[in-house]
């Protein structure tokens, strides 16, 4: 009884022994591939998968292709030397804001996204008051009419002609400035005062006349 306990249990050694010489080889997997895991069965069955595709780095160094999904929807790969992941770039979230220049969260710090717009200002009215632009008209201080000669009467022609617009200013122009009052003239004075409301538009240039071409030439 001891020789055939001691035969069986040489056996059960023999057979450990072989087991053991068996299941590494059992358990590589075919070229291209590597060893996820094993099965639960008896002997264990290996669980086999594609090999990653290895990528060089700048430093040597293979990186698997992957890659990693970031807060703002963007993707970034795995870096070399140590095959880590690139940084996100930061998330920036838009603020409501009653300022021209909206704000943005960059890395949980509130900042503006652009330099605010300067205020609207309204340049102030100048104290200085504009040059005039028929100076010689207003230096006339004579009353003009019918018969009248001379440079003030050339200078008042001269404004009306400028003024043209009416079919007297047009027939003056025609002449020219003669310097000499005549209905001409006083037809085209007429039609002047007439246009700005002077009141009565005689064809006379007298003071009423002479204060509104003081005040607005």
């Amino acid at each position: 009884m001891s020789a055939v306990l001691f035969l069986l249990g040489s056996v059960g050694l023999a057979g450990a022994a072989v087991s053991d010489s068996v299941v590494p080889s059992m358990l590589q997997c075919p070229p291209g591939t590597v060893l996820l895991g094993t099965t639960n069965s008896i002997p264990p069955n290996p669980i086999c998968g594609p090999a990653p595709t290895l990528t060089p780095t700048k430093t040597g160094v293979a990186c698997p292709l992957i890659a990693m999904q970031c807060p703002d929807g963007s993707y970034v790969a795995a870096q070399g030397p140590t095959c880590a992941f690139a940084a996100c770039p930061p998330v920036r979230i838009m603020l409501p804001t009653t300022t021209s220049c909206p704000l943005v969260i960059i890395d949980g710090v509130i900042q503006h996204s652009c330099d605010p717009l300067p205020p609207v200002t309204q340049n102030p009215p100048s104290s200085v008051s504009p040059a005039p632009k028929y100076p010689e008209l207003r230096a006339i201080t004579v009353n003009l009419g019918m018969g009248s000669k001379g440079n003030e009467v050339a200078i008042l022609q001269q404004f009306l002609i400028s003024r043209s617009g009416n079919p007297a200013a047009y027939a003056l122009q025609a002449v020219g400035a003669t310097g000499y009052f005549g209905a001409l003239t006083r037809q085209a004075l007429a039609a002047f005062q007439a246009a700005v409301k002077i009141s009565p538009a005689l064809g006379n240039f007298g003071s009423i006349t002479r204060a509104y071409i003081s005040a607005y030439y």
